[in-house]
């Protein structure tokens, strides 16, 4: 797999923003630099606390988490984001997504998907944002 800062659509990949905000350092630290070297503007925190900070300003399209967070779900980051930006679209990345996309209260700008398997199809989805 060749990493590429364009898509084979041939888009900048550099508008789209993925925020990675996960538990385990050593693969958040990994994704991250997978998408940044193939072009993302893509960024890592490890606390809910620095991400709502950081996301304000940031404002991600697209939220990649862990169910858990230090008290927190991923759900509830991303409906966080959502509300404060409703303009962003939000997508929240989800290994549970059956059950968070039948919450009612979601906020019309989030979007829950399935967590990919492979990176090749985290690329796709994120190059048709």
């Amino acid at each position: 797999m060749g990493l590429s800062c364009v898509s084979r659509l041939g888009k900048d990949r550099s508008s789209v923003r993925v925020l990675v905000v996960d538990g385990p350092h050593g693969i958040a630290d990994l994704l991250v630099g997978i998408l940044h070297m193939s072009g993302f503007d893509a960024r890592v925190l490890y606390g809910i606390a620095e991400a709502i900070r950081f996301g304000e300003e940031f404002r991600p399209h697209v939220l990649i988490s862990e169910e858990d967070i230090s008290g927190m779900e991923g759900y509830e980051l991303a409906a966080t984001f959502a509300q404060r930006s409703p303009a962003s679209r939000v997508r929240l990345l989800s290994c549970n997504v059956y059950q968070v996309a039948s919450r009612q209260d979601n906020p019309p700008s989030l979007k829950v998907v399935q967590k990919f398997a492979h990176v090749d199809e985290l690329f796709q989805f994120l190059d048709s944002l």
